[in-house]
């Protein structure tokens, strides 16, 4: 009787020791093979709405492809093709193809930058490379970063376009959710643009975050899906609350063997990271904070683009 309750408490301890294992197993890391181009369909809209306002819903739409060609282990170049960019109106969706200027732009140059353990680690673009177009591409890594966590959830400090701030990390089935408060990513360049303002204790005016699901292949991520959520709560009660919502998606269509040549001479560039970069400054954080007349000139800069549709 003594050996037969030895033999289950053994036959206990194994299927814990294997359930425990299978806990700690991590998320396969991601690799992406040399000499391979990785085709992706990129689709982005964002879309505004005012509560109680009969303007309806107002935004933007970008879909384009997106070529990832590795050059080596920590080498990679991606390169966007075929950009289609809309204007979305309450009455219809306007195409703003004839705006050649912005599909060339972000057509013409290719991005170096390195991707180890999930993260990206740098950017190398190419001299000319206008900055909106980088702040594009930018996006669109972001959504490939990772985490390889070995436990069932997994907070860790991460830099992206939105900023340098934390991202949890949890497993739902086959899809790894992420979210990222955007609050505290932003809050430094919201220092910076009103160095001499105080902080509200508990300040709800605005609630920005985002979750992305993604779906990791045996290699090479094959789909994630973002939204980005930003609430506005305005000085008018009649008013209410302002949102905009970002829905972007990032889909592997192909894996093909053997890059193009002469990917492995993008020309000089200046190494630079992946956070947002503001127009005009050189970098992603001005050296100084702006003063209450650079505010105010600003504001009414963009309340006076209603023609320039590139500028919108």
């Amino acid at each position: 009787m003594g050996e037969e309750k030895r033999r289950e408490e053994k036959r206990r301890a194994y299927i814990q020791s294997v359930v425990w294992s299978k806990r700690r197993l991590p998320y396969p890391e991601l690799s992406y093979q040399q000499g391979v181009r990785y085709t992706y369909r990129y689709s982005s809209t964002i879309a505004t709405t005012l509560h109680g306002s009969n303007s309806g819903r107002n935004g933007l739409a970008l879909d384009c492809v997106v070529d990832i060609d590795v050059i080596s282990k920590c080498h990679l170049m991606m390169q966007i093709r075929n950009p289609q960019i809309k204007r979305l109106s309450p009455q219809k969706e306007h195409s703003v193809q004839r705006l050649k200027s912005l599909r060339e732009a972000l057509e013409r140059t290719r991005l170096k930058f390195s991707l180890q353990g999930g993260k990206v680690t740098a950017l190398c673009p190419q001299e000319g490379e206008q900055v909106w177009a980088l702040n594009i591409k930018r996006a669109v890594l972001s959504m490939l970063q990772t985490s390889h966590m070995s436990a069932q959830q997994e907070v860790t400090e991460e830099t992206d376009v939105y900023g340098t701030c934390m991202s949890r990390y949890e497993r739902r089935g086959p899809l790894l959710l992420k979210t990222r408060d955007l609050k505290q990513c932003q809050q430094h360049r919201l220092d910076d643009f009103w160095p001499h303002s105080t902080l509200l204790t508990e300040d709800a005016t605005v609630e920005s975050k985002i979750q992305c699901a993604q779906r990791h292949g045996t290699a090479v991520m094959e789909e994630v899906n973002c939204t980005e959520a930003v609430s506005i709560v305005t000085l008018s009660a009649a008013t209410g609350v302002m949102k905009t919502q970002t829905v972007s998606s990032l889909v592997l269509l192909r894996a093909q063997t053997g890059t193009p040549p002469g990917l492995d001479s993008p020309g000089p560039g200046k190494p630079t990271g992946l956070q947002f970069e503001e127009d005009g400054s050189a970098g992603p954080v001005r050296g100084k904070g702006s003063t209450p007349q650079q505010a105010s000139q600003t504001v009414r800069m963009l309340c006076g683009l209603t023609s320039d549709q590139q500028q919108v």
